[in-house]
């Protein structure tokens, strides 16, 4: 897949708002390529099979955040989270009742013409923005949703850019001097 060559972590709204693929199609292709964290750091992500972002260094930079915007009451009711932490399940799992065969063909692999299908075929600059801000925050615009999880990558404020590289020169003198 086109885009874990591009980068080696990516939320599912990424890629949905990346490519031109259906979800069902998705679903069956993604473990394909890539396996899911659960929990920690990379939560509810799809990473690159073969790529460890415990063991890098400069994978700090794909780490969920979790965005609420909280809702103005009376009481001030505390936001409660829509399940809880052990409640995960997996998104391969499909809840059918009989048991079916995915057929994955050539064309959702993006092998051959397919290829062409990667970029997103979102006609006007609304639409594009709309698909965009599902996985991407923009200073002083509002989330689709009351909760969102980002990549810190797709955060799109100099201020937090500044502090996820505060120290990337420390690490990569680091890397130097183990290898």
């Amino acid at each position: 897949m086109p885009l874990f060559e591009e980068r080696p972590v990516w939320s599912k709204n990424a890629i949905v708002g990346n490519l031109n693929i259906d979800n069902s199609r998705l679903k069956t292709i993604l473990p394909l390529f890539a396996y899911y964290f659960l929990t920690g750091p990379w939560r509810s992500l799809w990473v690159r099979i073969g790529y460890d972002p415990r063991k890098d260094p400069t994978a700090k930079k794909y780490q969920t955040l979790d965005f609420r915007v909280r809702q103005m009451s009376v009481d001030r009711m505390p936001i409660s989270s829509k399940r809880g932490t052990f409640c995960y399940q997996k998104p391969t799992t499909v809840s059918k009742t009989q048991a079916q065969v995915a057929l994955i063909q050539a064309d959702d692999l993006g092998v051959g013409d397919a290829a062409v299908a990667s970029t997103s075929t979102a006609g006007t600059r609304e639409e594009l923005e709309k698909i965009t801000s599902t996985y991407t925050f923009i200073p002083n615009v509002l989330p689709p949703f009351r909760q969102m999880f980002y990549q810190l990558c797709d955060i799109q404020a100099p201020e937090v850019q500044a502090i996820v590289s505060r120290n990337d020169n420390k690490v990569a003198k680091e890397l130097k001097t183990f290898t």
